[in-house]
């Protein structure tokens, strides 16, 4: 098998259920800067930076799920190829 190295993290995506208390700890506590807020689809959406790397939070909420309680815990990522 072929391995392939890992260069670098372009951007990555996460579902929170706290909009604001999750930007202001990632600009607080890990230095990360705010550089817009938007509203796409429905979700509020917040895209930080911090040493070239992009991290986008969307806003779900508190869903349930059978028949509990659940916070965003959801991750994706994006690559490119150079």
């Amino acid at each position: 098998m072929t391995e392939t190295a890992i260069k670098g993290i372009h951007h990555v995506t996460l579902s929170v259920s706290d909009l604001d208390r999750t930007v202001e700890w990632y600009v607080r506590v890990l230095g990360f800067e705010e550089f817009r807020r938007l509203n796409h689809g429905g979700l509020d959406k917040a895209m930080l930076r911090r040493d070239g790397v992009l991290v986008t939070f969307v806003c779900h909420g508190t869903w349930r799920t059978r028949g509990r309680s659940t916070r965003g815990t959801q991750a994706s990522t994006t690559s490119a190829s150079p």
